[in-house]
């Protein structure tokens, strides 16, 4: 499974911010900080700690839904949302029944799921079982483990309830209505811990030592869902990353960026994954620098600007979008590679033989053209398979395919290439880092051949 802080995922918030990965729903309760409905104590919460900011941008296809009792803070986080057709705040008490059944669950059935693929839970417990006592602490902990296939969770402990306590008698406020009669107060986290794997039916996967105010965060499975087979031919959740249109509208701005202050524009993937590539490329012995070499859905253009700067004499870049090809021309002319690259309009998905001039290459590139089909609102299998056998009509007798994807695991793509008579021939390595006890890519970049 190719992990990222943001992956396939459709997110409800109970009590954090969060972010996951590809083709997963995730759910996080409470927006900010906690659940209750004391205008008092909603006081302290605006004067309270912040969460860090969010500084990620969404490459992959992710649904994710916020969800607070506090209208201010909903508003706030509406404003200052820069996906908002990826991520949906929503004022709730996840504590009334009417609120679960007409905000959660509808959200779910909206998005043809029974369960969110991750629900994060920070800094809620304390404020529900303060409101709600024990009983109702293990009916939201119960609600959240039954509409989730991963949690992960900050159980507070104890001592947060006494500074709690404090605050309240400090502002000459009602003490909470269940303090003195909880029987969960001595490591109550713990104990919250061993309620959800015992009472829950989850598994504890790992605790990742203490966040700076010393609280566990906890990283729970189901365990009556099975890990999904890595070569499952699911399909994608559609995005607008896979029209036209947006990519339209996003070259015009960068076309405009870049005549106004020379900014090259988004680097898909960043600069890391694109000098990999290059470098498992010189290091190639069966490719030289006359070898031709075609980037799919090239965007800017840089790839092929980059690889003109060390010796590479025959480029081709094709992108569907007119702008695209002219930022990327006027890129490389900058560079003073443009004698040694061809940039055409033409979408891949058109057979290459009607739609321009036909010509076979040793080498194709693609960094998130694939991706981008995977995530068509229309007919997105039919559009990978008539991706598939285009690039194999491009491809020379021993021809390679280089292809970075930051929705398909290594064994998906494989398997879909594969069976359309690709050889898988290797991976190239890239950082990895440990999720849940698996280790996981932010991406993944293989290389095939055509025997």
């Amino acid at each position: 499974m190719t992990v990222a802080l943001y992956n396939h995922l459709t997110q409800k918030d109970a009590g954090v911010e969060s972010g996951f990965d590809h083709r997963h729903s995730g759910l996080d309760s409470g927006v900010h900080r906690n659940l209750s409905s004391n205008n008092q104590l909603q006081q302290e919460r605006h004067n309270d700690e912040e969460p860090p900011k969010n500084n990620h941008q969404l490459t992959n296809n992710v649904h994710i839904m916020g969800i607070d009792i506090d209208s201010k803070l909903i508003e706030r986080a509406r404003k200052s949302n820069p996906f908002p057709d990826l991520i949906t705040f929503h004022t709730a008490d996840v504590m009334l029944d009417s609120d679960r059944k007409n905000i959660v669950q509808t959200y779910l059935a909206d998005h043809d799921l029974k369960k969110f693929d991750l629900v994060t839970c920070f800094s809620v417990t304390l404020w529900i079982h303060l409101h709600h006592g024990d009983e109702g602490l293990g009916n939201f902990l119960k609600f959240v483990c039954e509409i989730s296939h991963n949690l992960l969770i900050e159980p507070q402990p104890y001592k947060c309830y006494k500074t709690a306590a404090r605050r309240m008698k400090r502002a000459d406020c009602e003490p909470f209505p269940h303090f003195e009669t909880l029987s969960w107060r001595q490591n109550v986290d713990d104990k919250i811990i061993q309620f959800i794997q015992d009472d829950c039916d989850m598994q504890l996967i790992e605790i990742f030592g203490s966040t700076k105010w010393d609280r566990k965060l906890c990283l729970f499975k189901s365990h009556s869902e099975g890990p999904a087979s890595d070569t499952e031919h699911t399909e994608l959740n559609s995005s607008q990353l896979g029209t036209q249109e947006y990519w339209k509208e996003a070259y015009e701005r960068e076309l405009q960026g870049f005549s106004e202050n020379g900014d090259i524009g988004e680097v898909w993937f960043g600069f890391d994954s694109m000098e990999r590539v290059i470098h498992w490329i010189e290091n190639c012995d069966s490719v030289t620098h006359e070898s031709s070499i075609l980037d799919i859905g090239c965007g800017n253009g840089v790839m092929l600007t980059e690889l003109a700067k060390l010796g590479y004499q025959n480029l081709t870049g094709i992108d569907y979008v007119q702008k695209a090809i002219d930022l990327a021309r006027c890129i490389s002319q900058k560079e003073g590679s443009d004698e040694q690259i061809r940039f055409e309009v033409t979408d891949i998905l058109e057979d290459p033989m009607d739609s321009y001039s036909f010509h076979k290459h040793d080498v194709c590139l693609d960094k998130g053209t694939y991706d981008a089909i995977s995530l068509s609102p229309e007919s997105p299998k039919e559009k990978r398979l008539r991706y598939q056998r285009n690039v194999y009509k491009l491809m020379t007798n021993g021809g390679l395919f280089i292809i970075t994807s930051c929705n398909w695991t290594e064994a998906e793509l494989t398997a879909h290439f594969e069976a359309e008579s690709f050889r898988l021939l290797e991976k190239i390595p890239s950082p990895s880092f440990q999720f849940g006890g698996q280790v996981g890519n932010r991406e993944t970049s293989v290389i095939f051949t055509k025997d």
